[in-house]
């Protein structure tokens, strides 16, 4: 049953896991110091594009190898 499970589904399984991160993650942030310029981040935010970018490195070996 387990045989034909590729590898590029653990991406899958990451972005679900970052995604269900992100929201259950709580208020916290994240401050990059860059020069004289702060950005500050929302944690959940983070969560969000990893999920997204994990997404879309699953669609790409997917859809690759479906051709």
């Amino acid at each position: 049953m387990m045989k034909n499970l590729k590898l590029y589904f653990s991406l899958l399984l990451l972005s679900i896991a970052f995604l269900i991160g992100g929201f259950l993650s709580t208020d916290e942030i994240l401050d990059i110091n860059v020069h004289d310029t702060y950005y500050v981040v929302a944690y959940n935010h983070l969560y969000y594009l990893i999920s997204i970018v994990a997404f879309l490195f699953f669609l790409v070996y997917w859809i690759f190898d479906k051709i």
